[in-house]
């Protein structure tokens, strides 16, 4: 879809119908092409642009292309990328999502895929800032110069770098100090936090911030230059890499050994800056400023489930025979496929309301007949859809120590039980722990 779609049970059953219809080999995707279609989009206001890229293939021959086009979009947008092992390039893959604050997995099954890409999912769901910028206040004769300036977001768990440079002459040499202000929005609330900071830099200010600023304009200038091919633009990256110590892609350095008389040329690092910083230079340290908005509830940690170590009696195994350990070892590791295979088939027939259907898929995935499940339903007055649902979250209750994204799975079907009217989910609880030979909490609901 070009747009944005509202997720409903409709549209889920048209992009799996769409998927499955996919042919298996995705090497015909044109994905330069179909990164210029999506940033040619307008943004949904109150909605980031996260982006889910599955690479099957190598993509040799416009890697460059595709990873400009990444950078120029770089704040906009996150990119989670799933390359498989055998594609050859997860280099690229690795790229993107860094360049975007995403994520990249390495995919060795169709397992490994639904499980990755789910974890990556509910990662994308939680909450983020948005609106962010900078509200300066200088005395007058002092302005403001933004070498990079504030990204449209900042994810959870993640920081951005915003490089400033103050230019002029302050009016009133008495005036000393300047503010910036921090504003943000996360969901419906706005939050602001102001900082004030001092107009005449200390002997302890950090000089690499400041040349992590030139390193970064350096880099803008060359982007530029190379697309507008602007002889000020390309003087300007010259001199400024010149004076300040910092290679760029139109400078190289020399050096001098004057005992032996011979020269070294050197294009890929940039030498100490005490040796091509002259004291004419007028070079004053830059600040580092750390800018803390309110830290608003929704940015909690996750929470992680903790989990009782069962220990085995390694006394009675110690009496078996090799052979038999080793027949022990396989019989559990195909069990524990079988359930891993019966868990994924449990959360593909979740509707999009977080519901299930009382049907026989779902009653071979609980290891149980139709007939069983039909004919443990508390009362008539239990809807079928209720009833299902409180049995596939007893079941999958006992993987959550196991599958870190069931709590997104639960939370869905959660959401639907409450909205439902006059619902005894006490009643249902305990016919499904009964059926299904497990003790579950009434807690469970309040995933």
């Amino acid at each position: 879809h070009r747009h944005s779609v509202e997720y409903t049970q409709e549209s889920m059953d048209n992009a799996v119908g769409r998927i499955s219809s996919i042919c298996p080999d995705l090497g015909g995707c044109d994905l330069l092409g179909l990164l210029k279609s999506i940033y040619s989009t307008p943004l949904l206001h109150g909605h980031p642009r996260q982006l889910f890229i599955f690479i099957q293939r190598k993509i040799s021959s416009e890697e460059e292309a595709v990873m400009d086009e990444v950078c120029r979009y770089r704040d906009q947008h996150r990119c989670f990328c799933f390359p498989t092992n055998s594609c050859g390039s997860f280099n690229l893959s690795q790229a993107i999502a860094l360049e975007t604050k995403g994520e990249c997995v390495c995919i060795h099954s169709k397992m490994d895929m639904t499980s990755e890409a789910v974890k990556c999912l509910q990662q994308a769901l939680q909450p983020l800032a948005s609106g962010i910028s900078l509200h300066w206040d200088l005395p007058p004769g002092l302005e403001v110069s933004v070498i990079r300036k504030a990204p449209e977001m900042i994810t959870q768990g993640y920081q951005s770098l915003i490089y400033a440079q103050i230019c002029g002459q302050a009016q009133d040499p008495e005036v000393s100090e300047g503010a910036v202000t921090l504003q943000y929005h996360v969901g419906s609330q706005s939050f602001d936090y102001t900082l004030r900071f001092s107009l005449s830099p200390s002997a302890d200010d950090r000089l690499p911030v400041h040349r992590m600023a030139v390193m970064h304009l350096l880099r803008k200038l060359a982007w530029e230059g190379t697309s507008r091919a602007e002889k000020d633009i390309w003087h300007s990256a010259v001199k400024s890499s010149l004076s300040l110590g910092v290679l760029s892609p139109f400078t190289s350095s020399v050096a001098i050994r004057i005992n032996q008389s011979d020269a070294s040329q050197r294009d890929s690092f940039p030498l100490d800056s005490s040796m091509l910083i002259s004291s004419s230079c007028n070079l004053v340290p830059c600040q580092l400023l750390w800018l803390r908005g309110s830290r608003p509830a929704w940015f909690e940690s996750t929470k992680f489930w903790m989990v009782q170590t069962c220990q085995f009696c390694l006394e009675t195994l110690s009496h078996k025979r090799p052979g038999t350990l080793t027949q022990l070892s396989a019989s559990c590791k195909g069990k524990e496929k079988l359930r891993s295979w019966a868990l994924l088939k449990l959360v593909a027939l979740q509707k999009a309301n977080g519901s299930w259907a009382l049907t026989a898929a779902l009653a071979s995935g609980l290891g149980l007949s139709k007939a069983d499940v039909e004919g443990q339903r508390p009362s008539e007055t239990v809807q079928p859809a209720t009833w299902a649902t409180v049995l596939a979250l007893v079941w999958l209750h006992q993987y959550k120590w196991k599958v870190s994204w069931s709590e997104l799975v639960e939370a869905k079907a959660c959401r639907w039980l409450w909205d439902q009217a006059e619902v005894q989910l006490d009643e249902c609880l305990a016919a499904a722990n009964s059926l299904l030979g497990c003790i579950v909490e009434p807690t469970i609901f309040r995933a």
